[in-house]
């Protein structure tokens, strides 16, 4: 559904930026000289109504105010052409955004009776979107280096590497979200295992939960930036889907911390 919900986004911009613009281009109108430009023999002349007839009269260059008169009835003409145009767009646009309705699978099937709760809508979601139902079952992938190392435990019982990843993961399972811990994914030419990888809940796309936990040591530091770098070339973007928390022997992360970011990531419109 986030294709959905940048479609509108997009819509309502652009509704904006055109009544901006056409607002601008009515002011200018209003300022404007009567008439149009026409041109013979490279001359111009400037066409006025009298008397109920269309009348041209020469425009000679030589003047400067005459200079100014010739723009500003290019300019009359040009608005002519465009206003319209911005004008339609409004309406379609306006349209659009009041009729347009989010396809939800989720919300299509609860709004069936009882015996068709159970009906598997995957193969009509959209392209790019997830069912969270299928997703949790299917088998995936996970990091297998190191088992000794999963010495923390979430309050669901999921084992972590780390107290914080132990922490975020017991506040993803409060929040009741669909989650994979540590599962193998390919980033361009590397493997890499994140965190945690959860679906959002309204979007139905695929977040990656990345937290480095030792930020204060230059090596780790460095190996971190390296791996920002290679997620964003290959299309994974902090605050859309890719999320960064990290701490420091002097400053560790907080539940607070944790429960703002799924609160600002994950219980609201990206």
């Amino acid at each position: 559904m986030y294709q959905q919900f940048h479609l509108l986004n997009s819509l309502k911009a652009e509704l904006q930026n055109e009544r901006y613009l056409l607002q601008q281009m009515r002011d200018v109108q209003k300022q404007l000289p009567k008439g149009y430009l026409a041109c013979k023999h490279d001359h111009f002349y400037r066409g006025v109504r009298y008397q109920g007839k269309w009348r041209q009269i020469p425009i000679s260059e030589q003047l400067p105010e005459n200079k100014q008169l010739i723009t500003q009835l290019q300019t009359n003409r040009y608005l002519s052409k465009a206003v319209p145009i911005l004008e339609k767009n409004c309406l379609c646009l306006k349209k659009m955004l009041s009729q347009f309705q989010l396809y939800n699978p989720v919300e299509v099937r609860a709004s069936l009776s009882a015996h068709y709760q159970d009906f598997d809508f995957s193969p009509f979601l959209l392209p790019g979107d997830i069912n969270p139902e299928k997703w949790l079952q299917a088998h995936y992938r996970k990091n297998s280096k190191y088992p000794q190392e999963l010495k923390h435990f979430s309050k669901g019982g999921l084992p972590t590497r780390s107290k914080a990843e132990a922490d975020i993961a017991t506040m993803l399972e409060e929040f009741q979200l669909a989650f994979r811990y540590e599962p193998l994914i390919q980033v361009g030419q590397y493997e890499y295992a994140p965190d945690f990888c959860i679906v959002h809940p309204i979007h139905r796309l695929l977040i990656l939960w990345e937290h480095f936990g030792m930020i204060d040591q230059p090596d780790y530091a460095c190996k971190t930036i390296q791996k920002l770098n290679s997620y964003a070339e290959n299309g994974y973007h902090l605050g859309l889907n890719l999320i960064m928390t990290y701490e420091t022997k002097k400053h560790p992360l907080h539940f607070g911390h944790i429960q703002d970011c799924i609160k600002k990531y994950f219980l609201q419109p990206l």
